[in-house]
């Protein structure tokens, strides 16, 4: 079966069938003089094949000097097109409107959706000082990257946006900035001890140190009071640190998989109309047992004005499965950096790790097995509204 070329559509062609041409006198006659002739095929008592239009005249004329009868099948390209939609002007016209007047709505923004806030009238007020909300061009509106650094400008309530731009659509998504919580200053307090521990230091801004260095102390220790000798009450402020332990079990496999990518990759390329990929490019399959795909999508323009539609370039990397073995020696290292960083992890902000101790450990089935004793430098403090006393 031929296949289609844009050369042949665009210059027309028709398909003839000749008869009583047993011994192809007439195809070897055309092919001698050179006419563009293609997709022959043997019938039972004729065949058939194509001619380019340019060359039909030529053929016509060999065989009327041969004395062959034709017969033309079909007529097709751009020229039979053009002369056929000369007589329905109305249906070409509509078909212009409606190729028109769908590249204008596709060039408007018809939907704005917010999420991930409370304030979006606040938020709408900002995208349409950057051109965007329903009816906007959509070539006036910025790159995503620019919007979101101009939104994370103009709101300053607000910790990070993402800005997707698909087709006729602005998908924005808020997350809001955390205030932090409110203090009394004036709210009658003591500070007490959170955790059990040996204090290390003291340092009160306001109220009565209550301890020493040196000294141990069990959970609800009062540390720093409000509660001043001479009777007076204040918000007790200050800073105590501690020695705290901490004891971590933890089980490390001597054995890891990691995936690595090998370099290898197959490149596909998409045409995606609204939500519908179309493979234009890159038909391999591609022959790898374990892979990872990535895609990026680009607006294709025609000077300022985007089109309707956009280009993908998806490419699926093979990956490699890696068996990393470690010794008892790194797996207990390794077991040691993983207890810091689950203590800082539970500890407030400035804790220090100044000591670790290995209580036990044991290999078990491939895993290391062990328990770690950490003393943490932390601020063990924590306010408590003194009893009996109203704000």
């Amino acid at each position: 079966m031929a296949f289609f070329r844009l050369s042949e559509w665009i210059k027309g062609y028709v398909e003839m069938e000749v008869w009583n041409d047993e011994e192809k006198w007439l195809l070897k006659k055309m092919v001698a003089d050179k006419v563009s002739l293609w997709d022959i095929q043997q019938n039972q008592s004729s065949y058939s094949l194509h001619v380019l239009l340019p060359d039909l005249h030529l053929a016509l004329e060999v065989a009327r000097s041969m004395h062959f009868k034709l017969r033309f099948s079909e007529k097709k390209g751009l020229p039979f097109w053009l002369a056929h939609a000369q007589k329905r002007k109305v249906f070409l016209l509509g078909g212009v409107f409606f190729v028109l007047s769908l590249y204008m709505l596709s060039s408007f923004i018809w939907h704005v959706e917010i999420s991930g806030t409370n304030e979006i009238e606040e938020v709408e007020n900002s995208l349409k000082k950057l051109n965007i909300y329903p009816g906007s061009l959509l070539f006036r509106v910025m790159e995503q990257d620019d919007v979101q650094l101009a939104l994370l400008e103009q709101l300053p309530k607000i910790s990070w946006v993402g800005v997707k731009i698909q087709g006729t659509s602005v998908f924005v998504r808020i997350i809001p900035r955390i205030a932090p919580a409110e203090k009394k200053a004036n709210h009658p307090q003591s500070i007490v001890a959170a955790v059990p521990g040996v204090v290390a230091t003291v340092l009160a801004n306001n109220g009565k140190v209550m301890v020493k260095q040196g000294e141990y102390v069990p959970p609800g220790t009062v540390l720093i009071s409000g509660a001043l000798d001479n009777g007076q009450i204040v918000h007790a402020d200050g800073n105590v640190e501690a020695i705290v332990w901490y004891r971590t079990e933890l089980h490390l496999p001597l054995k890891r998989v990691d995936s690595q990518f090998t370099g290898q990759f197959v490149r596909h390329d998409y045409l995606v109309i609204g939500n519908f990929p179309i493979l234009v490019w890159g038909f391999a399959h591609p022959p790898y047992p374990l892979s990872h795909t990535t895609s990026n999508d680009e607006a294709l323009r025609i000077g300022p004005y985007p089109l309707p539609f956009t280009w993908r370039v998806s490419k699926v990397y093979e990956v490699h499965r890696i068996t990393t073995s470690l010794t008892q020696q790194n797996a207990m290292a390794k077991g040691l950096r993983f207890a810091t960083n689950e203590v800082l992890r539970m500890t407030p902000d400035g804790s220090k790790v100044i000591r670790q101790n290995i209580l036990q450990h044991k290999l078990e089935r491939g895993n290391l097995y062990m328990t770690v004793w950490s003393e943490v430098l932390q601020d063990i403090g924590k306010p408590q509204t003194l009893s009996g006393v109203k704000e």
